[in-house]
């Protein structure tokens, strides 16, 4: 997403500099033109004149062509009849029996045998309101999506050919190689073959039925999470869950939360139920109990195949006090002082913030709240924070969480517990949104921010993030602002050896939601964008350098930009760059180190450096005080023995006396005065 907002800041700024060339910002609505007919009678006795075609009529306007047998054209007013076509961009191809045309707002009304062709998907019905200017397609009799494997129909629907996304409404029907689905609703993005459940929906495949009312399928991995009210029934079994999980190409069904299942001869219930429809394997976690023909069990884990009829029943320890959780494959605790060692595929919750650290190895005090998360060998912990309706992935050599009493209040002291987050030595950090890298994270709840050190970079879809320190805060689970102190950059990549580029000394951008409200560059501020022409080739660079640049944005678009202190701007022919105009300075493109995936952040062959592996005395099976003793202080200073603690106090300094306001009136407030060498276009 912050691709869209980067992109946008750079074709602001085309925009103001040929506004200001050309001063005119206006743009009239074109006309359609008439390109062949085969017979032509124009009636302009009064006005507005009426032109009547007939007759391999051809017309176009900008990059819409459209072809019909006859046409009625009343100034840009357009109505056809007989095989009617629309070509618009070469991507998108109507047909119809007739057609009524609003030139000026580019909006079409198609009836009969109306189809609408993007790519290899098709879009059938009898009546269609299509704004070609949006790419939106509404229909409400009836209409038919279908591809190379999927076929959708129902009564009332909107395509969104830009975001290839289809919401079809009432009387719902999915026709799959695999399957069939009815549903009151749904969502289909045809680009990812992604089913969305808005309502209801039934799906039978072979003889399994599925029930839900929320959830998604995608088509193209036969994976599917059905949610609320879910239920599996075949031939000879049902089940029940708060989540059922299906993924064909394991042929596994996960009954996911309040998990239930019977069949003529079994009955099991679960936290959570895996079934292996190809081996007949069934796994039972959490809370497990099972009822056979000749058995009745319970157990924390229970492993079971119906078609051997073999059971067993493993010991896993759990333990759950207070705030945290914690289950592991070998579990030494020491109840009196509240302190313990978890070894063996550890997962340990903190109830509070809702956070998951999963771990070979974990040393744990519940009375001070802190567990620590050590790297055994290759493997290497990572938390799981839930951000919003997203995951966040913490991974490093060391991920220590822990709690701390504090006195709060000048006026009315108060106890308060302030839970405080440390990550140490190569960290890395991923979601679907984002990436970085580090050498130390930190963070607290008290103030609810991430603070990335030592030479950070992050990454968003194709843009990229560096400073010296990056703050993530966050309000409600959700990222609020995002400051870059020191040395701040953005870099977007275009192609080949071309950046879209932002630097200054500082930079904070203001969020609302998922969507950037603001954002300011401070100090040095320094912009490099490459201006395109219409088929995205690099006509020149331009480069902008002021005190201060301040970005508005509204839903991610960008509305306007001010410039600070004596802007000045140059424009550079792409033919007469040299390389020195091609980058800021500061400037680093590394890609190459950015985590695409959570299996990227533990991965010890990635990174910027290999780290050997800590050997703890943790390790022993003995249980040692010296081990398990260590106050707040102490774990503080053993993960960041090698952090210089005055880079992140300048930092917070920077923090405390930068102005995230708008600028004071008496603040020049100046447009770009481009400095700009002459560039030919094409057509000269």
């Amino acid at each position: 997403m912050m691709k869209y907002f980067i992109s946008g800041i750079f074709l602001l700024c085309s925009v103001v500099s040929f506004a200001q060339e050309t001063q005119d910002t206006t743009k009239e609505a074109s006309n359609i033109f008439v390109k062949n007919s085969d017979s032509f009678l124009r009636i302009a006795e009064e006005l507005p004149a009426i032109q009547y075609l007939k007759g391999n009529v051809k017309m176009y306007q900008d990059s819409i062509f459209m072809f019909c047998d006859s046409a009625i054209l009343i100034e840009n007013n357009l109505t056809a009849i007989g095989n009617v076509i629309i070509i618009q961009a070469d991507t998108i191809v109507v047909h119809s029996d007739s057609l009524v045309y609003n030139g000026n707002l580019k909006i079409a009304d198609l009836y009969g045998n109306v189809s609408l062709e993007n790519g290899e998907n098709q879009l059938f019905t009898n009546t269609l309101h299509y704004d070609l200017n949006t790419k939106l397609a509404t229909y409400q009799d009836t209409a038919i999506l279908q591809n190379a494997r999927t076929q959708v129909s129902s009564i009332e629907g909107i395509f969104d050919v830009n975001r290839k996304e289809a919401k079809f409404i009432k009387e719902v029907l999915v026709l799959d190689s695999t399957f069939t689905m009815t549903a009151d609703s749904l969502l289909y993005n045809t680009s990812t073959d992604v089913a969305t459940f808005l309502g209801p929906t039934d799906i039978l495949k072979e003889e399994k039925k599925i029930y839900c009312e929320s959830g998604y399928y995608d088509l193209r991995r036969e994976y599917a999470e059905f949610v609320r009210n879910a239920r599996y029934a075949d031939s000879t079994s049902i089940a029940t869950a708060d989540r059922i999980i299906y993924d064909s190409k394991t042929d596994l069904i996960t009954l996911d939360g309040n998990a239930y299942y019977k069949s003529e001869e079994e009955e099991a219930r679960a936290t959570k139920i895996t079934m292996n429809q190809s081996t007949e394997d069934t796994e039972l976690i959490g809370n497990a109990s099972y009822k056979g023909k000749d058995n009745n069990v319970s157990g924390e884990k229970i492993l079971f195949n119906k078609k051997t009829e073999s059971l067993q029943v493993q010991g896993r320890s759990a333990l759950e006090e207070d705030n945290m959780r914690i289950s592991a494959e070998d579990l030494s605790y020491i109840k009196e002082t509240g302190k313990g060692l978890a070894k063996g595929n550890v997962v340990w919750k903190d109830t509070v913030q809702n956070n998951v650290i999963l771990s070979e190895l974990i040393n744990y005090n519940n009375t001070s709240e802190y567990a620590e998360a050590i790297r055994v060998d290759d493997v290497r912990p990572v938390l799981k924070q839930l951000l919003d309706k997203d995951t966040l992935y913490v991974c490093a050599d060391t991920l220590l969480s822990y709690a701390d009493n504090v006195v709060v209040g000048d006026s009315i002291p108060v106890n308060d517990t302030i839970r405080y987050f440390r990550a140490s030595k190569d960290v890395r950090i991923y979601n679907e949104d984002i990436s970085a890298i580090a050498d130390s994270v930190r963070y607290n709840d008290q103030d609810s921010t991430f603070v990335l050190m030592g030479n950070p970079v992050m990454w968003s879809d194709t843009s990229q993030f560096s400073g010296d320190t990056i703050f993530l805060h966050l309000v409600e689970s959700k990222v609020k602002d995002i400051r870059i102190i020191n040395q701040g950059m953005i870099i977007t990549s275009l192609a080949d050896k071309y950046y879209n580029q932002i630097s200054g000394k500082n930079i904070h951008a203001f969020m609302d939601s998922s969507y950037i409200e603001k954002m300011n560059v401070a100090g040095n501020a320094r912009s490099l964008y490459f201006i395109q022409d219409e088929e995205e080739d690099l006509v020149g660079a331009n480069r902008t350098d002021c005190s201060k640049m301040t970005f508005f944005f509204e839903q991610d678009s960008l509305t306007d930009i001010l410039f600070f202190t004596k802007p000045e701007s140059l424009l550079t022919p792409i033919a007469d760059t040299k390389e020195s105009d091609l980058y800021l300075e500061g400037f680093s493109w590394m890609i190459d180190q950015k985590p695409f995936s959570v299996e990227d952040i533990r991965d010890v062959s990635r990174g910027r450096k290999q780290l050997a592996a800590i050997s703890l005395q943790a390790k022993n099976d003995t249980l040692t005080t010296d081990t398990l003793a260590m106050d707040s202080l102490e774990l503080d200073n053993r993960l960041n023995s090698k952090i210089e603690d005055k880079t992140l106090l300048k930092a917070k300094e920077v923090l405390l006396n930068s102005s995230g306001e708008e600028p004071a009136s008496d603040l020049p407030k100046e447009k770009v005065k481009k400095k700009s060498k002459s560039i030919k276009t094409k057509e000269q």
